[in-house]
């Protein structure tokens, strides 16, 4: 009678071990991260297992995402949680792509010094701002469309000790009227291909450099009006958490000329970006504990790797480019035309 019972017992064990884990939570069947790097990859994950040398699954599991990856009307996306994960993403106090380290090489030929006044329009939680203010002592206004967004970064502000020289004010792009025509330098990152009156708002931005002041832009731009119409531009479109009002370079090229400053430097940095991007989440991923891979962790986690992902496939299907312009305002504002 004993053996039986036991037989009985071992048939439940192995049967109970045979089931898929919950998804998210344990990944004794096929390893998260392993899925993860399949999801991105596009291919099954047991390709990924023969290029190990290991045995392949018996079946593929996907990665579950689950209802609260979708916010519900009136709910703010930035939770506790999705603040913790986008940091670790990019990096404390930032939300885009590369955080400090992409955007260090950039700020090196700006000559900024603690007599200098910088405003920053795509401030998100802050982080350049204090680090300019901290690092060479600028004086740096950070206006961020997202109330919460910038709310948070001004409390992280103040907790740095830097409420006067690096605080964080909420705006609206399309309304904005900047009134100072002292900023020594203006900065703008992946704000503009949201905003529907991009005219003005250049114009607005241009009108408050100081004499000599630059103003620096990092921007998604289709490389035509066909490509608004591809699958991978409407994929991109549909993943961005704020849709995109799509245009072309040859557009920004004709806002950018009619401003009247001298262009310093423009090129595309699509390359470079991609490769921060994977540098990211190589990271990112890297830390993973799979502990913490609770439904929301994955929802969020997921929410912002599609959006990287549909980013990455346009740019490398050439749909779309991230360029940078830098331009400079000169007393007898004659454009010296640099494309």
């Amino acid at each position: 009678m004993p053996s039986v019972m036991n037989e009985r017992q071992n048939r439940r064990t192995a049967i109970a071990s045979a089931r898929p884990p919950t998804p998210g939570k344990k990944d004794d069947y096929v390893p998260f991260l392993l899925r993860f790097q399949a999801w991105w990859e596009g291919v099954e994950p047991g390709v990924l297992m023969r290029r190990r040398r290991k045995t392949p699954p018996l079946r593929s599991r996907r990665i579950d995402v689950g209802s609260s990856a979708s916010l519900r009307h009136g709910e703010s996306r930035w939770t506790k949680k999705r603040l913790q994960i986008v940091q670790r993403i990019y990096g404390e106090g930032f939300i885009h792509v590369g955080g400090l380290k992409y955007t260090k090489p950039f700020l090196a030929r700006l000559g900024l010094n603690e007599s200098m006044s910088v405003l920053d329009l795509s401030s998100g939680l802050g982080g350049l701002g204090r680090y300019l203010a901290s690092n060479y002592g600028s004086w740096v206004t950070g206006l961020e469309a997202e109330k919460e967004l910038a709310e948070i970064g001004m409390r992280m502000s103040e907790h740095a000790g830097l409420k006067e020289k690096a605080p964080l004010k909420v705006f609206d792009p399309e309304h904005v009227e900047i009134l100072d025509r002292r900023y020594h330098c203006i900065l703008m990152r992946e704000r503009l291909h949201t905003v529907k009156n991009k005219r003005r708002l250049l114009r607005q931005m241009a009108d408050s450099l100081a004499p000599g002041g630059k103003m620096v832009l990092m921007e998604f731009v289709v490389v035509d009006n066909d490509a608004k119409e591809s699958e991978l531009i409407k994929a991109w479109c549909k993943a961005e958490h704020e849709t995109p009002s799509l245009w072309s370079e040859d557009e920004l090229k004709n806002d950018v000329y009619s401003l009247k400053l001298e262009l310093t430097a423009y090129g595309s940095v699509s390359e470079s970006y991609c490769q921060a991007l994977l540098k990211d989440w190589e990271g990112f991923t890297k830390g993973l504990k799979k502990e913490e891979l609770d439904q929301e962790f994955v929802d969020i986690m997921m929410q912002e790797a599609e959006l990287n992902k549909s980013r990455a496939a346009a740019m490398k299907a050439g749909l779309l480019k991230i360029v940078r312009l830098e331009l400079q305002r000169r007393t007898t504002e004659i454009l010296l035309a640099n494309w």
